[in-house]
């Protein structure tokens, strides 16, 4: 009889700690995410206890049957990005921290990939347009967020004559550029999904200059820099 009333014990306690961890979650419309008890309902209502102690009152138009599905990207489709940023150098540099300013417009290839081509406005050495081609990898997470790797690589053009005290430049002809990051996109920030990156940039700036012994020579400036940059898809 002991034996059988201990038995009866333990399994009451699992029957009561499996009750306790018995939740509840609600998916609202506008985005809204519940978790709690369903402690009674209605034709019209709910009354749902959240896990703080709080009780809600909630219409059954405004409750969602089955949890949002994030968008998937299929097929060919349009994926645009605006981010401005800072390409961090040393301390050394004329310019530690020169801005950003970068677009880009690729299509995409299913969930997975993208290509197409960036340019914008950035200020290493003086202020320079760079253009060329990208391509990015993703990935889709559960929660609609995505992971990115990007890679894009080209050539600046440069708008202005650099700083040259000694009126030795003759030429500036911009140079190469290569770049490289990894970045999250929060998909489910809203309309136009914000993201961050950080990466790796690569840039050369090509002169030509005429000293008082030579008639002319060319120089090239070399920058490996650290990308820093926010923004915005549509």
């Amino acid at each position: 009889m002991r034996n059988f009333l201990l038995v009866q014990f333990i399994v009451s306690l699992s029957l009561l700690s499996q009750a306790q961890n018995t939740t509840d979650t609600l998916y609202l419309k506008g985005g809204s995410v519940l978790v709690g008890t369903l402690s009674e309902k209605n034709d019209s209502l709910v009354i749902f206890r959240l896990n703080s102690g709080s009780l809600l009152v909630i219409a059954h138009e405004q409750i969602i049957k089955s949890p949002p599905q994030a968008k998937q990207k299929t097929g060919i489709h349009y994926q645009g990005y605006l981010t401005a940023g800072y390409l961090i150098g040393s301390s050394k540099n004329l310019q530690e921290a020169p801005l950003s300013l970068l677009t880009e417009h690729n299509l995409g290839i299913g969930p997975f990939f993208s290509v197409g081509l960036t340019t914008g406005l950035e200020m290493i050495n003086e202020s320079i347009i760079p253009m060329g081609g990208n391509l990015k990898a993703f990935v889709p997470l559960t929660s609609g967020d995505e992971l990115f790797l990007g890679a894009s690589g080209g050539y600046s053009l440069s708008l202005e004559k650099p700083y040259d005290p000694y009126n030795q430049i003759i030429d500036n002809s911009g140079g190469s550029f290569f770049n490289v990051e990894f970045g999250y996109i929060f998909s489910s920030s809203g309309k136009a999904p914000l993201l961050i990156a950080l990466g790796y940039r690569y840039a050369e700036m090509h002169y030509k200059l005429n000293y008082w012994w030579y008639d002319e020579i060319s120089e090239g400036m070399y920058f490996n820099r650290f990308s820093v940059r926010f923004g915005i898809c549509f």
